[in-house]
């Protein structure tokens, strides 16, 4: 694992380690969570000091039954002589004291360094201070790692730290990768680095693990990890977990409670631990990766009664609040095939309100996907606002799909201004699709129909439709001409988006003649300053690029890039 903004930590473990020669020993406990960096840190530290001194290493394991001694065991095959008998022969004041002796009487300088003491028996963590103590008067470096989120107010290891003169060691909390970090290896291997910060929370781990194999799931190496700590958790914390695991924006203190009030201990355990933490008076898990681990380790019945349970739980205080999104989504996972129908497009719309047209397609598309029976009203209004959201947002072919079959629904109810409107649209995105031929087609086809019905939108937007194909293929004189109908209906109607959307067309064509310029530039202006008033998005898009490809055309460049 590439060691990345650790410079600080390794240079004040070299500065220590300077200094043992004259016998100032020094004792570190390196802290952070799981993945975090502590074994890369001392791994490089034990590399580049490697030719200075005697290297001893030992770890404590995550047992059931902590095997009491470990380090030393481990410590005693790496000493030369009767190290692992005596063990067994000495009382355990004599074998630290021998221990001690050993490094006292070592002519190197020595590091001696115990891994996961979070895990260590009590004999060992007496061994701990006993030789913490006394390390300052030898020529060594004691450097002991452990997590933080495993260490509770309960946990022994703190009563040794307690115990210990606050100059005779230091602690090195190991802190996440930087978003900057995260970009520079994400950027590297062409990767999304804001995606990848967002889920690992810059452990170092799991940002390597994640860029190893980047794709939508969990790397096998992170899964495994996560679920070794779960799984060692009370059944009582579990349940907290599970239900927090499919809340993924995260739950409101003041919802806490109503879910079940006894789980404020496991919830406080948990915080303890840093699994979890509170932010903006919310609970969250302190890693995306770590509730993506635990929802997914669910069965598909237990996910889907979880988000049952949230609804029920809470389906009265979203409707009040307007929460839609939120009920959306967990209608969905629940299977809750109404709920999804009835709060889908609204969620929708809120979306396309402030401009966020992808998740509005989607959450039109989920509406369509969760609609049952033949209710066609109610499937027509969803195809044709789903059509609309995906031509926002560049999907024409999708667009084109779903808005055949809302056409398809209106000729069979005989609906001929939802008919000529829908085919008007059509010629919309097959323009935008490269085919010039279903264009016209369509959009001759929408006049015709619509041509006797009295003055509508439809109408309006047909007409307009055909002076934007026009000014588009610089057919001025035509583009004028039917741009100058729907402008007279816009007006008659007094319909703000069609005559937007007409203006647009007609100041674009008088643009084409450098001698109308400043009445297409008017026309253009009025339109935009519509659209900007009524956040017709679309609308104001295209008078922005119209402007700036004319006025880039004339080599007008200073105004093409204010605009």
């Amino acid at each position: 694992m590439q060691l990345i903004e650790r410079d600080n930590f390794l240079a004040l473990l070299k500065t220590e380690f300077s200094k043992i020669n004259s016998g100032e020993g020094h004792c570190f406990f390196i802290i952070g969570e799981a993945g975090i960096g502590k074994t890369s840190l001392i791994k490089t530290f034990l590399s580049q000091v490697e030719d200075e001194c005697i290297q001893y290493t030992g770890a404590c394991d995550s047992l059931f039954t902590p095997r009491p001694l470990a380090p030393l065991y481990d410590l005693a095959l790496q000493i030369k002589g009767d190290w692992v008998d005596t063990i067994h022969s000495l009382s355990r004041t004599q074998l630290f004291a021998k221990f001690v002796q050993e490094i006292t009487d070592s002519s190197k300088r020595v590091v001696v360094v115990f891994e996961d003491v979070h895990w260590a028996d009590e004999a060992t963590l007496d061994f701990i201070q006993f030789f913490a103590r006394r390390v300052s008067h030898m020529k060594c470096l004691f450097i002991l790692t452990f997590r933080d989120e495993a260490i509770n107010l309960q946990h022994s290891l703190r009563n040794v730290l307690g115990n210990l003169a606050p100059d005779t060691f230091t602690r090195i909390q190991l802190t996440p990768l930087s978003l900057e970090a995260v970009h520079k290896l994400a950027d590297e291997k062409g990767f999304d680095a804001e995606n990848v910060y967002s889920i690992s929370g810059g452990n170092p781990f799991y940002v390597n693990e994640i860029l190893a194999s980047y794709s939508p799931g969990i790397p096998d190496n992170i899964k495994d990890a996560i679920l070794s700590v779960y799984n060692r958790t009370e059944e009582e914390t579990k349940n907290v977990l599970q239900v927090l695991s499919v809340i993924p924006e995260g739950l409101e203190l003041n919802r806490f409670s109503k879910i079940d009030p006894s789980w404020l201990e496991a919830i406080g355990d948990c915080l303890e631990k840093k699994i979890l933490l509170i932010k903006n008076d919310k609970i969250y898990f302190k890693h995306e990766l770590y509730r993506r681990t635990i929802e997914s380790s669910l069965s598909p019945w237990k996910r889907i009664a979880l988000n049952k349970k949230l609804l029920d739980l809470f389906l009265k205080t979203f409707e009040e609040k307007g929460e839609v999104e939120r009920i959306v989504h967990y209608a969905k996972n629940a299977n809750e095939k109404k709920l999804v129908v009835e709060y889908a497009p609204l969620a929708a719309n809120n979306s396309a309100s402030v401009g966020a047209h992808r998740e509005a397609s989607k959450l039109f598309l989920t509406a369509i996907e969760y609609s049952e029976g033949n209710d066609t009203d109610q499937l027509v209004k969803f195809y044709e606002a789903y059509a609309y959201e995906c031509y926002l947002t560049n999907q024409i072919k999708e667009a084109i799909i779903y808005q055949r079959k809302a056409l398809k629904i209106w000729q069979e109810k005989n609906e001929i201004e939802q008919t000529g409107n829908s085919m008007r649209f059509l010629s919309r995105l097959w323009w935008f699709d490269g085919n010039n031929a279903e264009a016209e087609k369509y959009g001759k086809e929408a006049i015709e129909i619509l041509q006797s019905q009295p003055s509508s939108k439809a109408k309006a937007m047909a007409f307009s439709n055909m002076s934007q194909l026009k000014m588009l293929s610089k057919e001025t004189v035509e583009s004028i001409e039917w741009g100058t109908l729907a402008i007279e209906i816009a007006k008659e109607i007094r319909d703000d988006e069609i005559l937007c959307h007409a203006l647009n067309n007609v100041g674009s064509a008088q643009l084409n003649d450098q001698s109308s310029n400043e009445i297409g530039i008017k026309f253009l202006k009025e339109s935009l300053n519509i659209a900007l008033k009524n956040s017709f998005h679309d609308h104001a898009a295209r008078a922005y690029a119209n402007v700036i490809s004319n006025r880039a055309s004339y080599k007008e460049y200073d105004l093409a890039k204010n605009y």
